[in-house]
C-alpha cells in the first residue's frame, strides 16, 4: 500500500500534517518563540534533519495540492485511522500564511464532509514582515546588534521585542471558515495575547487554544490528554475539547 504523506501522531492518536517551522514568523508571538516546541523537538530528535525535512517536504505538497489530492492522501491512511474520522492540521509549523492558503482549507473540509478538521492558527493576529521577524529572532538569540534591524521596523523607537497586537485582516474569514460543521477553527494564544485580543476573538465567536501559563486555566475546558495523563484520553476519544461544534476555550497544560 503506497504511504500517505500524512502522519499518524501517536500523541494524540490522530492522522495529521506537520508543516516547516519557517511558516511560522509571520504570525509568531515573542512567547511562541521562546518557548518554540518545535525547536525543541529539533533539538532532541532531529539531528539528521529528518523531522525538518518532513517538514518541508509535507509543506510543499501542500501548498501544491488541490483539494481533491488532499481526498487521495486521506484514502491512502490504514483502515483504523480513516475509520477515525478526524484530523489534525499543524502539530508543528503554522497552515495558514496567506488567504489562499485558508480557502485550500476550506474547500478541503467541504470535498470531505465525513472527516472532523482541526486547525490551531495564529492567522487571526496582525502579521509581522519577514524583516520585523529577523529582527526579533536576532534579538531573542544574540546573534546581532538591535540597531542593525531599526530601520526594518519602520521607526527609530521601534523595538523588536515589543509584542504586535491586534485582531488581523483574515480574522473574518477564520470566522467564515468555522461556520463549517466539520472545521474547527481554534485560535492559538499565550501569555502574551491581551484580554482585549481575546475578548475581540470571543465576540467573533472564534475558539481558542491557550498555552503558557498553567494556572490560568478559569473558563476553559482542561485538555485532558495535557491534564490528566495516563487516562488514557487523546485527541480520537476526547468529548467536549478542540472538536467541540460550540465556542470552546481549551487550556493546554505545559509538556
Amino acid at each position: 500500500m503506497e504511504h500517505s504523506v500524512f502522519k499518524f501522531s501517536k500523541d494524540i492518536a490522530l492522522p495529521s500534517l506537520c508543516f516547516s517551522k519557517e511558516r511560522c514568523y509571520k504570525y509568531a508571538t515573542v512567547a511562541c518563540m521562546k518557548g518554540c516546541y518545535t525547536n525543541k523537538l529539533y533539538s532532541a530528535f532531529d539531528t539528521k534533519h529528518a523531522m525538518s525535512d518532513i517538514d518541508v517536504r509535507n509543506t510543499q505538497w501542500f501548498l501544491k495540492s488541490s483539494p481533491i489530492d488532499f481526498r487521495k492522501e486521506f484514502q491512502k491512511l490504514p483502515l483504523f485511522m480513516r475509520f477515525q474520522k478526524r484530523f489534525r492540521y499543524a502539530t508543528r509549523g503554522e497552515t495558514i500564511t496567506k488567504e489562499k492558503d485558508l480557502n485550500k482549507v476550506i474547500e478541503i473540509a467541504k470535498l470531505n464532509p465525513d472527516v472532523q478538521f482541526m486547525l490551531p492558527t495564529r492567522a487571526w493576529r496582525k502579521g509581522r514582515t519577514k524583516r520585523q521577524f529577523d529582527a526579533l529572532l536576532a534579538t531573542l538569540t544574540g546573534k546581532a546588534v538591535i540597531n542593525k534591524y531599526r530601520h526594518y521596523m519602520g521607526s527609530k523607537n521601534t523595538d523588536p521585542m515589543k509584542e504586535h497586537s491586534g485582531i488581523g485582516r483574515l480574522a473574518s474569514k477564520l470566522v467564515e471558515a468555522s461556520k463549517l460543521k466539520n472545521l474547527k477553527i481554534l485560535c492559538s494564544i499565550d501569555e502574551s495575547t491581551s484580554e482585549k485580543e481575546v475578548d475581540s476573538l470571543t465576540k467573533l465567536g472564534l475558539s481558542t487554544m491557550y498555552f503558557g501559563d498553567d494556572s490560568k486555566t478559569e473558563g476553559r475546558f482542561l485538555c485532558p490528554k495535557t491534564h490528566n495523563k495516563g487516562e488514557d484520553i487523546t485527541c480520537v476519544n476526547c468529548v467536549g475539547g478542540c472538536f467541540s461544534d460550540v465556542q470552546i476555550h481549551v487550556h493546554l497544560k505545559k509538556h
